[in-house]
């Protein structure tokens, strides 16, 4: 993993990527981007694990933790 040099806080979600990009400094892929798949990654043989879908209040909650910086995965 590579560490990120600035803080990767600030909205991601409805905003261009240049923008996040600009803002996060943190690379060329968004952080948020990076932390998914590698959760994904590291739980490829988890059964189901696309099976269920979140709840739209779970998924809201989610939104509003990675637009606020905070350590979501």
């Amino acid at each position: 993993k590579r560490p990120f040099t600035k803080s990767c806080a600030g909205p991601i979600f409805e905003m261009p990527l240049t923008v996040v990009m600009e803002d996060q400094g943190c690379g060329y892929i968004p952080w948020i981007v990076e932390k998914s798949v590698g959760f994904l990654f590291e739980r490829m043989g988890t059964p189901g694990l696309f099976r269920q879908n979140g709840s739209e209040q779970d998924i809201q909650e989610i939104v509003e933790a990675f637009d606020r910086g905070e350590d979501v995965i």
